[in-house]
């Protein structure tokens, strides 16, 4: 028999919430670890469903960090909807970009390296940087989903 001690299921919000329809259906009381796919407004329709999921968040608008809190509050002020991790990166995309500008960066080679050599780059969501494959380095949110909506367990520093 095997010895199961939890499941990582890297579905889609959706997805997500039939399969762990199915495994209460099965009697399979384990531990479930998901994707930040999970950080959803329409996962919040079904707590119920997916109570006990644990799964990491590029972005959380409720960190307290001044920055993130100013953004939040003009973007919500704009727009009427909470910033996700799509506007809190294009922001920052635009940050970088605009900063690559400045720099007179003129060429593809000259805007690579500057990518490359961009150490601890202060994003909304935290320090930012590339590891030497040229994938970028990022904070982690851990984060539950419980009865009452998702709650923040702790910031971690990616690999």
């Amino acid at each position: 028999s095997l010895n199961i001690e939890g499941l990582y299921i890297p579905a889609t919000d959706k997805k997500m919430i039939l399969i762990k329809d199915q495994l209460k259906f099965y009697s399979l009381d384990l531990p479930v670890f998901g994707a930040s796919t999970l950080a959803s407004n329409y996962i919040l329709s079904f707590l119920e469903s997916v109570t006990g999921i644990i799964f990491p968040q590029e972005f959380y608008s409720g960190s307290e960090d001044p920055d993130l809190q100013n953004f939040t509050e003009k973007f919500k002020e704009k727009f009427a909807v909470q910033p996700n991790m799509i506007s809190a990166n294009s922001y920052d995309l635009m940050k970088i970009c605009i900063q690559a500008i400045d720099s007179k960066i003129l060429s593809r080679e000259e805007f690579k390296n500057y990518l490359k050599n961009l150490k601890t780059y202060k994003s909304l969501s935290g320090s930012f940087n590339f590891n030497f494959e040229g994938d970028s380095v990022i904070d982690y949110y851990i984060m539950k989903i419980e009865t009452d909506g998702i709650k923040f367990i702790k910031k971690i520093r990616g690999e």
